[in-house]
């Protein structure tokens, strides 16, 4: 036999075709079909899970980089605190020394904006003098423990850890939706191998067995895709 008889034969056109092979033949179409779905489908999931785990991961790496901004916020406002909380003490002592009222009044305006704004509130029903220095007993507790003291950082840490949290919640959503298309990427994959093996058996019941089943897989891997969101 040449190649090109080899390429080219066909079967003679007197050739009585018989049932088992007009079976295979059909068969040999519906699982061409089902592979051909079942490949484009096993590629598209794929790809949709790549780009939601990209997208996942780049808001993980985002909520981490808020997450350390976050934390430099707050220590800053922690450093400031401490400095209010020393001016603040030193404020004090030198109210209750007689005589020493510029001490008192230099240490004041040495007060961050926020404490200021505390300092005001603290004192706002104690009698004071010219200088604005209070006169008699001061109020209980500090002005450090007010809802109206917010130290430099502590609103925008409070912000960004938000944002933080937003993201990673985000993030997760993304990465679920992904792992969905993975596991749909493994259904359409098992379709190719039960519908490759239907036609390496030549027990007809067995290979409309996993045709069916083939089928089966298909048909629900299609569904679940279709409710899926695309990105």
């Amino acid at each position: 036999m040449t190649i090109r008889e080899f390429l080219y034969s066909v079967k003679p056109k007197d050739h009585a075709e018989t049932v088992p092979e007009r079976r295979q033949r059909y068969l040999e179409v519906v699982v061409a079909v089902i592979l051909a779905f079942a490949a484009i489908s096993a590629t598209w999931t794929s790809f949709e899970s790549s780009k939601w785990s990209g997208k996942s991961g780049g808001l993980v790496s985002s909520s981490s980089i808020l997450r350390a901004d976050s934390n430099r916020e707050a220590s800053r406002g922690a450093e400031q605190t401490l400095i209010d909380a020393s001016l603040w003490l030193e404020w004090e002592k030198a109210t209750l020394i007689p005589g020493r009222e510029d001490l008192s009044a230099f240490l004041r305006g040495r007060f961050s904006p926020a404490l200021d704004t505390a300092q005001e509130e603290w004192l706002k029903n104690v009698p004071v003098d010219a200088a604005g220095e209070p006169v008699g007993d001061l109020p209980a507790q500090t002005p450090l423990t007010l809802d109206s003291y917010v130290p430099p950082g502590q609103k925008r840490s409070e912000d960004l850890a938000a944002q933080a949290e937003t993201q990673l919640a985000e993030a997760s959503g993304y990465g679920g939706t992904g792992s969905r298309y993975t596991v749909l990427t493994v259904l359409f994959a098992l379709v190719l191998v039960f519908g490759g093996l239907a036609l390496k058996f030549g027990g007809p019941k067995l290979q409309l067995a996993l045709v069916a089943v083939s089928v089966l897989m298909l048909g629900c891997g299609l569904a679940r895709m279709a409710l899926l969101p695309l990105l």
